[in-house]
């Protein structure tokens, strides 16, 4: 019998400007439902950075660029799965999107969430999302049935989609 252990972390981050939360927000999300643009389309950009320690993959969701309903989407999940358990390692060595499949379908059962990116070490892969109801996506995490750490923050600036971009 296998026993996972799910470690969860919460961080708080203080961002220099705030960003008010008006009844404006139901609306407009309403809206994007309605008019079939709540998830852009686009495709997914593959990079390959080598620095000294490690080679990193990143998959970076290139249609959220221009996407202009950002600032309704502005809390980051990051779910940071350790690969040397055996039994993830060899699903993302059969596909590297499959965790990202597990995780997005059970988020997107409960809150609305963007897939932003993805990053693989050689001992973890981590997936970003941005969401609006973080206190939703929380109660998943208890859900998976894997080891993962997981980390919230406020991302108003979508910066670590920024990041993702920038990568070479």
């Amino acid at each position: 019998m296998k026993i996972a252990f799910k470690i969860l972390t919460l961080t708080l981050s203080i961002v220099g400007s705030s960003v008010s939360c008006t009844d404006n927000t139901g609306a407009r999300i309403k809206s994007l439902k309605a008019s079939g643009n709540l998830y852009p389309k686009g495709q997914i950009k593959s990079i390959k950075a080598v620095n000294f320690i490690d080679t990193q993959y990143v998959w970076v969701n290139t249609s959220y660029r221009d996407y202009k309903s950002k600032d309704l989407f502005s809390e980051l999940i990051n779910f940071e799965f350790a690969l040397k358990d055996q039994q993830l390692a060899e699903i993302v060595k059969s596909d590297t999107f499959a965790l990202c499949d597990i995780v997005s379908e059970k988020l997107r059962d409960k809150a609305i969430v963007h897939f932003i990116g993805q990053t693989l070490l050689n001992d973890r892969l981590n997936i970003y999302f941005d969401t609006n109801n973080e206190s939703e996506a929380f109660g998943v995490v208890h859900d998976l049935k894997m080891p993962v750490r997981t980390t919230f923050s406020e991302d108003v600036l979508w910066t670590r989609f920024q990041q993702l971009m920038d990568k070479k």
